[in-house]
């Protein structure tokens, strides 16, 4: 089996536009989670490429000469704080992995006005489809909210890959789907929770994001004023 870098994000596509085909990529995602636990859930490694390496082995079987090729491939990339992934530059096209940093997706409208998609930090990767459109027209855009070391494979290099070893395709398809069920849990969360119970939820199951992250991207991310985010936070100490 073999298709392209452009096929597999597709799956990640598609599935934000049928919830039907969410749901079924939650529940395949965690029957396989039983044979590959979440990289989040791993001792990060002091080595990027080995950091790398864990990460694609908990999605998929991996032999050596895979493993190999994959280190060969590899780039490094660092980004400062407040710059941003630009839909314009080649590069966002490949599969991207925070080894250190941390990030944000989020949409502008017309007013400039922000709202954050989602926010990525170290042992994840990059959203596959940040520097796409949303239905609107919008571009998602990814800012380094911290310096922030990637792991990059170009989507040139993933061809190759794909060429040398087929059924290293699915990697971009194991990618979604874990990035599927993430997206789907902060659903979930959006669904049963008020806003300030979301903002107490998120911090709860995300302490890595403790001190991190400033406010206003809180507040946009939970659907919150800034002012009323600072209201919340004070009501609760």
């Amino acid at each position: 089996m073999s298709f392209s870098f452009s096929e597999g994000v597709r799956y990640m596509r598609v599935g934000i536009q049928d919830k039907r085909i969410i749901d079924v990529s939650i529940f395949f995602f965690f029957l396989y989670c039983r044979r590959f636990p979440p990289f989040d859930c791993m001792n990060h490694t002091t080595h990027p490429h080995k950091a790398f390496q864990k990460a694609v082995e908990s999605l998929m079987e991996c032999p050596p000469a895979v493993r190999t090729a994959i280190q060969t491939h590899l780039r490094v990339r660092t980004f400062s704080r407040k710059e941003s992934l630009a839909s314009a530059d080649p590069y966002h096209q490949g599969l991207h992995f925070i080894y250190e940093g941390l990030a944000r997706c989020h949409y502008s409208d017309t007013k400039g006005r922000e709202t954050t998609a989602c926010f990525v930090w170290e042992g994840q990767f990059l959203p596959l489809i940040a520097g796409m459109p949303d239905p609107n027209g919008e571009d998602l855009t990814l800012e380094f909210l911290e310096d922030t070391t990637l792991l990059s494979l170009t989507a040139a290099d993933l061809t190759d890959l794909y060429q040398q070893y087929p059924t290293l395709a699915l990697l971009p398809y194991h990618v979604a789907r874990q990035q599927l069920a993430r997206c789907e849990a902060w659903l979930r969360a959006f669904r049963m929770y008020s806003r300030g119970d979301l903002l107490h939820w998120f911090l709860r199951e995300y302490p890595v994001m403790q001190g991190r992250i400033a406010s206003k991207h809180l507040a946009s991310f939970v659907g919150l004023a800034p002012e009323s985010l600072s209201r919340l936070r004070a009501r609760k100490k």
